[in-house]
């Protein structure tokens, strides 16, 4: 059986994964925070947040830092990172290592990082990315009304460390917001910003209660999620291709409708160019630069409402997600549904293209029988849409072996299974990751080494050159049997 080797060293993150027994218990003196300011974008499916921490070393110089998460903002926390900025050197991305539950406090979650002991002062930004961190309210609306979400949490700075000062600011898409909490002397609304703070003096979160808030507004497009997304890239050397097709659980997260749904209605949002945000209609996925072939079906067939939009290959693009590219770097597919998704409804389909391996730059030859060939762990879906369980299969050439995975961040389960198809005589290698709760910025790639033999290269054409001629061999035999019985 081939052998396959899980390279860690490229991993930029630390896996955030399910609470822990706590390695490290934060001690409020190790660390001072001259200032705290959280901005949190709030949207559909998927919010982000960025909080920056002005630091200064406290009596314990050589302990990690540590950042504190409500534990159920944590249990929807989808991407996390921190870029650390100190003294005029280039910012740095540093992992982050989750630490568990606080066993003092069960409603905090705590993860770490080492800053370098270089600099007295620096300033670490962590950003974040949750799935599914808000909720409509109401739940039920008629399809002509807007959607309204509503997001609870923080409205306070937790933090281990004392604070001098701080503020909390939330995002909302558009200015609508009909109602939020706390409306005291710290919390204002200019626009579709509400600041709450500034905050002073601020204690850790071990001596003080967190302050507890919520924030009402519009949301002006569809609340769309991925409940399932399964990709499989097939690698061939022989086409010189990579062929991806991606099988899709799509889901409207918004409102449930009252009622019964109206065409007329739906036509006349439709005549007068003003979508219905409760009602889906149509998005886009980038695809990555010199996709062709594209194609989307359902469980009907093909889906003629479709527009494909091709790029040129550009093999020095292929690190930066397609999403990312614009318009004219990356292809683009716009995909219009058999029907309009309405809030609690699904809609299944799949979508496929073939990438060119050589003139791409998605594979690369190290030396003698060495490949490495790189493929997007996924591609989003739409504008800020979650992915709840995410599954790609990379299927080598037969005969592939010595394998190794470089991943670019860590992932849930890394399996080998052998996949088989037609013309193959003892099946491909696979491999197989799953991970739950992504985002778009889990488009990034997977690179793949393994070892593919000139032998391995003729297995294909000697396997279909025998069964061609045991073919011509059986039809010249049948023709020299006479199966007439003959007259005695």
């Amino acid at each position: 059986m081939p052998r396959i080797t899980f390279v860690p060293g490229l991993l930029l993150l630390v896996g955030l994964n399910a609470a822990g027994c706590l390695a490290a218990v934060p001690n409020a003196n190790d660390w001072h925070l001259t200032n705290v300011v959280k901005n949190l974008e709030l949207h559909g499916s998927v919010s982000q947040a960025i909080t920056t921490y002005t630091v200064k070393r406290g009596s314990g110089s050589s302990e990690p830092f540590f950042v504190a998460f409500s534990a159920a903002e944590y249990e929807k926390l989808a991407f996390a990172d921190a870029i650390v900025d100190g003294q005029g050197k280039t910012p740095t991305a540093l992992p982050l290592q989750d630490e568990g539950l606080d066993p003092e406090d069960p409603t905090t979650h705590l993860a770490s990082l080492n800053l370098p002991e270089s600099a007295a002062e620096v300033t670490v930004s962590v950003r974040c990315a949750y799935n599914h961190l808000v909720e409509a309210l109401p739940k039920v609306i008629a399809q002509t009304d807007p959607v309204l979400l509503i997001w609870k949490g923080d409205v306070g700075l937790r933090t281990p460390y004392v604070a001098d000062k701080g503020r909390v600011k939330v995002i909302t898409p558009i200015q609508n917001v009909p109602n939020y909490t706390p409306k005291d002397e710290t919390a204002t609304k200019s626009g579709n910003k509400i600041t709450f703070g500034p905050y002073e003096n601020i204690q850790p979160y071990r001596s003080a209660s967190i302050k507890q808030g919520s924030v009402h507004y519009e949301h002006p497009v569809p609340v769309t999620s991925v409940v399932t997304f399964d990709r499989v890239a097939e690698v061939s050397h022989w086409g010189d291709n990579i062929a991806i097709e991606d099988r899709i659980w799509l889901r409207n997260d918004g409102p449930a409708l009252k009622g019964h749904f109206s065409r007329i209605d739906y036509q006349m949002a439709q005549f007068k160019q003003k979508g219905q945000a409760s009602t889906l209609i149509r998005f886009r996925v980038h695809l990555p630069a010199g996709a062709k072939d594209a194609y989307f079906i359902d469980q009907i067939g093909n889906v003629s409402t479709s527009r494909f939009y091709p790029a040129p290959p550009a093999p020095h693009l292929i690190a930066t997600p397609s999403n990312l590219l614009g318009e004219r770097r990356s292809s683009a597919l716009d995909l219009q549904p058999r029907y309009p998704i309405l809030g609690g409804w699904n809609y299944t389909f799949s979508i496929g293209w073939n990438q060119k391996l050589s003139t791409g730059g998605w594979a690369k030859r190290l030396g003698a029988g060495t490949y490495s060939v790189s493929v997007p762990f996924l591609t989003p879906v739409g504008d800020a849409t979650a992915l709840d369980d995410v599954k790609t299969t990379i299927v080598l050439p037969e005969g592939a072996t010595d394998i190794k995975t470089f991943l670019p961040f860590a992932v849930d389960s890394l399996t080998q299974q052998k996949y088989v198809t037609y013309l193959d005589t003892v099946g491909r290698p696979s491999l197989v990751l799953e991970k739950a709760r992504c985002s778009e910025k889990h488009s990034q790639l997977v690179y793949v080494q393994y070892r593919l033999s000139p032998t391995a290269h003729l297995r294909k054409p000697l396997a279909v050159s025998t069964v061609a001629l045991g073919l011509f061999m059986l039809a010249g035999a049948l023709r020299r049997f006479d199966p007439k019985i003959k007259a005695q």
